[in-house]
């Protein structure tokens, strides 16, 4: 009787921890990693290693790559919840390192209070149905926003090739002279845009953007701006 009740503890630990070794989440990068049953010349040009993966509504060949000696590893990321297998293969019948191998893993949802945390947690982005705007995985719509070096040249100093003036003050410059624009704050947090005005630029070509909204200041707020030309009205 005692054999067969450690037998079962046993059991039942092992089980949990082989499902501790297969469980991940969705959209979670896994790394199976392969090890080559023989020497190549020249690992990166001479093998194509991969896996054929197979899940929900999924079936693909990743590629992998060579990871110096004879290590080389391919990663996966589970796209939908449930049951996931795969097959590895190469250009290298013979090597049975990288052929013939198999493996499975169960993949979860993440919780939505990770997911308001980490919108990494939503999958990768793709285009909405019309091709007009970007979307998580789940359909959350992502919002693009960002600085470059492009700015340099309008929003902080004189546009290239034009000297400052003794007396230069940093604003917005490159714009049409004299022309009218529609200026347009959204809030990339919320989704939400703000009431549009109408900017004039001077004769040189510059105007004064307002200030943010809500009297934040640049280091504080998270806000994107929509300028354009000859618009006027709301959105």
């Amino acid at each position: 009787m005692l054999r067969f009740i450690l037998a079962t503890a046993c059991l039942a630990l092992c089980s949990a921890a082989l499902h501790a070794q297969t469980a991940m989440h969705v959209w979670e990068v896994r790394e199976i990693e392969l090890r080559a049953a023989h020497p190549y010349a020249n690992p990166y040009t001479d093998v194509d290693g991969r896996l054929d993966l197979q899940g929900s509504g999924f079936s693909q060949r990743v590629y992998g790559f060579w990871d110096g000696g004879d290590t080389f590893r391919v990663r996966v990321v589970a796209t939908a919840s449930g049951d996931w297998k795969w097959t590895n293969g190469s250009n290298q019948p013979s090597d049975t390192g990288l052929n013939g191998k198999s493996g499975a893993f169960t993949a979860r949802q993440w919780t939505d209070a990770v997911k308001a945390l980490n919108p990494n947690r939503r999958g990768f982005l793709r285009s909405t149905a019309n091709g007009h705007a970007l979307q998580d995985a789940d359909g959350t719509p992502f919002f693009l926003t960002g600085d470059t070096g492009l700015a340099g040249a309008t929003w902080r100093l004189p546009p290239i090739g034009r000297q400052a003036g003794a007396n230069y003050q940093p604003g917005s410059g490159g714009w049409i002279p004299n022309g009218a624009y529609r200026f347009t704050w959204y809030n990339p947090r919320t989704g939400e845009w703000q009431a549009s005005s109408t900017l004039t630029a001077d004769a040189r070509g510059e105007f004064e953007p307002p200030r943010f909204p809500g009297g934040q200041d640049a280091a504080g707020a998270d806000w994107a701006a929509k300028i354009v030309l000859g618009g006027r009205g709301g959105n």
